[in-house]
């Protein structure tokens, strides 16, 4: 080994040194990045900062008045200075100082907490400071992102934080910068490792969280409303008819036939398998809460659908299909379905519902239950004609919109003082633009709601983002039973 290395050895991350002797190449976690061994970097604390300036004035002051015993004390301790610097250098080249950042949960909700462990193991006994450095979504909660360890010789130290995740997406622990001091604390080698591990964050919860017998109960409802019965093969009993040729003698209801005097059959249900088809707009509109919600409503659905026997698509769809993901009935699907929607990004300025019967088409997802979360931006009669073209191949679609204002994100009502606006400005902007605004946007409503009613589509209007999807399509099933009772007379 070389005398660089020897003095770099303690401040080199050791996972990377052993992938470097097997490739050739220095890895930096999952990405490759060509780099040489870190040196050691060196700096003065603020104590020897102060020490070198003072021992250096003494001695030039002792030089200057000719003064030997002044000289003799300043450059002395500039020597010690630089001996004791000599002596850190050596020290730590001689020390093994390993640190690892692990991560419990590499996947995380939004709006929830992940842990992050930072364990550091020493050949001797060592003051250790050191600084996680993260991405900009990583917030530390209870303390900053830094601690100090008296780490002990070959003894692992653990230090854990929390950092809170606000957004969806993909957050980073980039790397560990740490400080290790000498005894006098007059110098302290910095030893920066390069960690790039990911935190994969997910979809939030819904704001608003349900019992799991409540939502089975309301799931169970609302697919009893939208089922068609029909005859066929099955367990469990429809009707009893007269007796025909070609009918099963095990079907024979033996009591009923002995006292009509006629041989009597029974008829089951067949079976109904449904296809739900959760459309999940991610046109530029729906920026911000309203896709967060929409996102987190779709895999709210799947996981009461996913305990069912009924099959369940997610579309994401802006301009374009983004995702198309097929719900798996294994443990896992749940996590599979959120690690696909964590990446989803709006695109396109309206949502195309060209390409999406399109996609309905190619995927052969005819005679399915469509269920989409939207908003009420586009222009009613786009919507109208796009719901006219894919509501005959299916068997029930219902359109859920998100009330723009509700979601924080048509206007902000800010009030006096915190704005900084004049009274009259205040004045006219609450009592006359706002309620105009509001009027003209439940004038919208209004609209869009004809329209998409006029296509045979169940609309409800979501009026906030603390609420549950289920308690939402709770809400459609008195309408859903009043279209059946006037679909059966």
């Amino acid at each position: 080994m070389s005398k660089m290395e020897q003095i770099a050895s303690p401040f080199i991350n050791e996972e990377l040194v052993e992938q470097a002797k097997k490739t050739g190449k220095i890895l930096m976690s999952e990405e490759e990045v060509v780099s040489k061994s870190l040196p050691v970097y060196f700096s003065l604390t603020s104590e020897g900062l102060i020490f070198g300036i003072f021992s250096l004035l003494l001695g030039i002051i002792g030089l200057a008045s000719l003064n030997p015993p002044i000289f003799i004390v300043g450059f002395g301790m500039s020597i010690l200075l630089v001996l004791y610097f000599l002596y850190l250098r050596f020290t730590l080249s001689k020390t093994n100082v390993s640190m690892d950042v692990n991560l419990p949960v590499r996947e995380v909700e939004a709006k929830l907490f992940a842990p992050v462990q930072v364990e550091v193991t020493t050949t001797r006994n060592l003051v250790v400071t050191f600084e996680l450095e993260t991405s900009d979504g990583l917030f530390p909660v209870l303390r900053p992102a830094s601690s100090i360890l008296d780490a002990k010789k070959e003894k692992l130290e653990e230090e854990t934080f929390m950092f809170y995740v606000p957004r969806r997406g993909k957050e980073r622990i980039e790397r560990v910068v740490a400080q290790i001091g000498g005894l006098p604390g007059l110098f302290f080698g910095t030893k920066t490792i390069i960690i790039n591990k990911e935190i994969i964050v997910l979809p939030e919860p819904q704001r608003v969280q349900l019992p799991w017998t409540l939502k089975q109960k309301i799931m169970d409802q609302f697919i009893s409303e939208i089922t068609v019965t029909r005859k066929g093969r099955g367990s469990d009993f429809f009707a009893l008819k007269d007796f025909q040729f070609g009918d099963e003698i095990k079907h024979i209801a033996w009591k009923k036939s002995a006292r009509v005097g006629k041989l009597i059959s029974k008829e089951f249900e067949e079976p109904n398998q449904l296809k739900f088809v959760i459309v999940i707009d991610a046109s530029l509109f729906m920026s911000g809460p309203k896709l967060e919600f929409a996102l987190s409503s779709a895999v709210e659905l799947c996981s009461v659908l996913r305990r069912t026997e009924h099959s369940a698509y997610v579309i994401v769809h802006g301009n374009d299909t983004l995702k198309f993901v097929k719900l798996g009935v294994s443990i896992s699907a749940m996590r599979r379905l959120a690690v696909e929607l964590h990446s989803v990004s709006p695109s396109g300025t309206t949502f195309n519902y060209d390409t999406l019967y399109s996609t309905l088409l190619t995927r052969r997802l005819y005679d399915s239950v469509v269920i989409f979360i939207s908003d009420v931006e586009a222009p009613p009669s786009t919507v109208q004609k796009g719901l006219s073209l894919i509501q005959p191949y299916m068997q029930r679609t219902l359109f859920f919109a998100c009330y723009t204002p509700g979601f924080g994100t048509l206007w902000n009502e800010t009030e006096f003082g915190d704005s900084g606006i004049s009274m009259d400005e205040w004045k006219y902007k609450n009592f006359q633009l706002n309620p105009l605004v509001r009027r003209s946007y439940l004038t919208r409503i209004q609209e869009f709601k004809q329209k998409v009613t006029a296509t045979s589509t169940v609309f409800h209007l979501i009026k906030n983002y603390n609420t549950n999807i289920l308690l939402e399509l709770k809400a459609t099933l008195s309408f859903l039973n009043k279209v059946g009772k006037k679909g059966g007379k």
